[in-house]
């Protein structure tokens, strides 16, 4: 896609800028991309160990009480 633009948009006198421009709004939301994933996955990870670690301390405590 970057290598099409370089060769279409080369006759211009702008289009150095253009590419680069185009170079960086991709990476940029390569990065975002990335670091939404990462948050998701993250919070997905944390909210699961602490269900566990609930389901883990009420077990204990009703098997407590049971015996």
């Amino acid at each position: 896609m970057v290598v099409f633009l370089l060769f279409t948009l080369r006759e211009t006198r702008f289009s150095r800028l253009f590419v680069l421009v185009v170079v960086v709004v991709i990476v940029v939301v390569a990065v975002v991309v990335v670091v939404v994933v990462v948050v998701v996955v993250v919070v997905v990870v944390v909210v699961v160990v602490v269900v566990v670690v609930v389901v883990v301390v009420v077990v204990v405590a009703f098997s407590e009480n049971g015996s």
